[in-house]
């Protein structure tokens, strides 16, 4: 049927007429999620209007409320 081996991986595609296809992922196929590619392409566009005095780092009085409200730990050093 499909032939994926036991590291293989399947998608699955929601069709315009509500069918669900299931298939073998192409492992050289790139996928891309059209809502993110278009937020990066407004982004791209607002970095280039404003410059680059746009990007600010985030203040240390955020990130005390962040983790007051959250109790998450932020490293702002990780990769």
């Amino acid at each position: 049927m499909l032939a994926v081996k036991k590291t293989g991986r399947v998608v699955f595609r929601g069709m315009p007429d509500g069918r669900v296809e299931i298939d073998r992922k192409d492992e050289n196929e790139v996928y891309t999620d059209p809502v993110i590619s278009k937020f990066l392409g407004f982004l791209e566009q607002d970095l280039k209007a404003r410059g680059k005095d746009a990007i600010r780092p985030v203040p240390q009085s955020f990130l005390d409320d962040y983790h007051e409200l959250s109790n998450l730990d932020i490293d702002l050093n990780a990769p």
